[in-house]
């Protein structure tokens, strides 16, 4: 399913009339802010044609916002504007990773469905390139939770470690009344009203708590150490389809006189 993201209705009618005749299942959307609001709930299309001039908003800022979700962050973008402009190339180049392309409104019909099946089917070592870059962004958001996460529980588990402390010291001091007072009972020849068994049971409850999150920590650990090989041999991949894409005379940075922006090829 291809998602467009386009406030003119008359350009989602074109847009859908194009992809559906090239077998594309199309969803057209006008309004940024309510697509952004629903991103968890939105289904997660294989690509995304992204105006860029859009109300209140523009769409190098949504697709940045893309680029920090952790599921839509995979998802292949190509840009769309009918006023192509230097600063506009400028402000897409500072995002984690650049777009799939750029097109230049009114779009030719059959250039525009070669260009997404060249995406889609990762013909080119560019779209290749991407598609890693783009799994590796992913992989830096979920390291990025799962690292907060255990944080916290290493802090509960400190606050558990504490107040086990002081649960200790208390059935300790309990501990040393009842003796005194079964030394008491004992000269005066009478039965002691026993331990209470109160402080020393919450104890070992809260032991067994963080004897719990310690193996949860240790899974949090695990899935990092993971995540951190996956990252260092799919680092080897971008490395290995850059030169690729530099061999094949691929220029590093979008045209500056936009020549090429009829052409969703982006730069590595």
């Amino acid at each position: 399913m291809i998602l467009v993201l386009e406030d003119n209705p008359v350009q989602c009618a074109i847009f859908d009339k194009i992809l559906q005749s090239g077998g594309f299942k199309v969803r057209c959307l006008q309004d940024p802010r309510e697509f952004l609001n629903n991103l968890d709930t939105t289904a997660v299309p294989s690509l995304v044609l992204l105006d860029i001039v859009l109300p209140g908003t523009d769409g190098v800022a949504v697709l940045d916002r893309l680029e920090r979700h952790p599921l839509w962050c995979e998802i292949p973008t190509v840009l769309m504007t009918s006023t192509p402009t230097a600063d506009r190339v400028r402000s897409a180049q500072r995002l984690p990773v650049l777009p799939e392309g750029f097109l230049v409104k009114p779009i030719e019909p059959m250039k525009l469905l070669q260009s997404l099946q060249a995406i889609l089917s990762r013909a080119e070592p560019v779209h290749l390139l991407r598609a890693q870059q783009r799994t590796r962004l992913k992989l830096l958001l979920e390291t990025a939770a799962e690292a907060s996460a255990l944080e916290k529980s290493l802090l509960r588990s400190q606050e558990g470690f504490t107040e086990a402390r002081q649960l200790l010291a208390e059935f300790r001091s309990e501990l040393d009344l009842n003796r005194a007072a079964d030394l008491t009972a004992a000269r005066a020849g009478s039965s002691s009203a026993g331990v209470p068994d109160s402080p020393f049971s919450l104890f070992s409850q809260r032991l067994d708590e963080i004897a719990q999150d310690s193996l949860m920590d240790q899974g949090r650990l695990e899935a990092l150490r993971t995540k951190i090989e996956e990252r260092a041999e799919l680092e080897a991949q971008i490395l290995s389809s850059i030169q690729s894409v530099r061999g094949g005379g691929r220029a590093d940075n979008p045209p500056a006189d936009h020549s090429d922006y009829g052409d969703t090829r982006a730069a590595a």
